[in-house]
């Protein structure tokens, strides 16, 4: 991958993540309240998708659940009056967020307000000159974060499990760089891919995507797609590599600082940002299925100062307990932690001791 500019960096930064674990870190004014942390929403409009995804990025507790009602056009231009006014980016997802047969509608709700946002795609649209056009209209939309899980159909299809999506998803990708859409690749690190990091990379560049974020598999324990540890710190180790020699490539996610040290900071979910699902319910995040109210019957303020989000929040695994930088870490990813029956991150390893942690402040020379 080439070397950017740090205006390349910062913009890279801004939209290049599925999870906002590392961009909106858990910080709160106790003074200010949880209501003046919130930077960042989710709008999963519509459950629907042409993908299968076993490790879907979006909990929805059962798939049956997509025969129920979901939101309106109408129903999200009031979600949008509630909560834009207190935060400073909105994501659209789903599901495939193209597929809410007002998604346009929805579009020119939330261009409308003076709010930056992204759209978070598969990139498989059933009119693509409709969707390019539609979009490179828009004022306020800073680009798209396309799924594409590999560099070949076969690694890309694994995941997506719908045979021809990868050529599908390639051809759109490069109608909306050639229209002028900011694209960033979105890849959900899995067995096929993980030794594909610079292949994916270089796939990026010749696309002319502005970068990749590489996620982990959440809640997908029975998928059979989940990477071995040694996999995924491979992986890992290739993306701090990459982004070392400067190429636009990061991690999503929250990981366990004792699987793989990082400079990412405790997760958001619930504080800095939250998901607002099909239904209008109010979860911490997208893998999360804890529900803390619903935007359309309750004050944001009752919704981030809930029961569930404050359990949430303050949810500490018991091998994090004494950890010398939990502060820091967080245990890794709560949704994670919340989805297994251990009741921690499944990445996470021994407690970080306080003699290394120690010895590690000890070897930074003084100024």
């Amino acid at each position: 991958m080439e070397l950017e500019s740090e205006g390349l960096r910062n913009w890279f930064d801004e939209i290049a993540y599925q999870c906002d674990c590392g961009r909106y870190p858990y910080i709160l004014n106790e003074e200010r309240g949880f209501q003046a942390a919130l930077k960042s929403v989710y709008c999963e409009i519509t459950p629907e998708c042409n993908n299968s995804c076993p490790g879907c990025g979006n909990v929805f507790e059962e798939r049956c659940v997509i025969c129920k009602p979901f939101l309106s056009g109408d129903d999200w231009a009031q979600v949008c009056e509630t909560l834009i006014p207190h935060v400073s980016h909105v994501v659209i997802t789903g599901g495939e967020p193209t597929l809410h047969p007002q998604f346009f509608e929805i579009l020119d709700v939330i261009d409308a307000y003076s709010v930056n946002y992204t759209i978070f795609t598969n990139a498989r649209w059933a009119d693509s000159t409709e969707v390019i056009d539609a979009l490179s209209r828009k004022r306020r939309l800073k680009g798209l974060v396309v799924s594409l899980h590999g560099a070949d159909d076969f690694s890309h299809e694994a995941f997506t499990q719908t045979p021809g999506s990868y050529r599908e998803t390639i051809e759109n990708i490069n109608l909306a760089v050639s229209a002028g859409l900011p694209v960033v690749l979105s890849t959900v690190m899995t067995l096929y891919n993980c030794d594909l990091v610079s292949k994916i990379c270089t796939l990026a560049r010749y696309l002319g995507a502005e970068g990749v974020s590489f996620n982990r598999l959440i809640g997908s324990e029975k998928s059979g797609l989940e990477p071995k540890p040694e996999q995924a710190l491979s992986a890992l180790r290739n993306i701090a590599s990459l982004s070392a020699q400067g190429a636009r490539i990061r991690t999503g996610a929250a990981i366990p600082h004792c699987f793989f040290p990082s400079s990412a900071a405790v997760c958001g979910a619930g504080a800095s940002f939250i998901t607002i699902d099909p239904w209008g319910n109010v979860r911490p995040c997208n893998h999360s299925k804890v529900i803390a109210g619903n935007v359309l019957s309750d004050s944001i303020q009752a919704i981030l100062e809930s029961e569930a989000l404050r359990k949430w929040r303050w949810f500490m695994p018991e091998p994090c307990r004494g950890c010398p930088i939990f502060s820091i870490c967080g245990g890794g990813c709560k949704a994670e932690s919340f989805l297994t029956r251990k009741r921690k991150d499944p990445l996470m390893g021994a407690p970080i001791s306080r003699t290394l942690v120690d010895a590690a402040i000890d070897a930074v020379p003084c100024p």
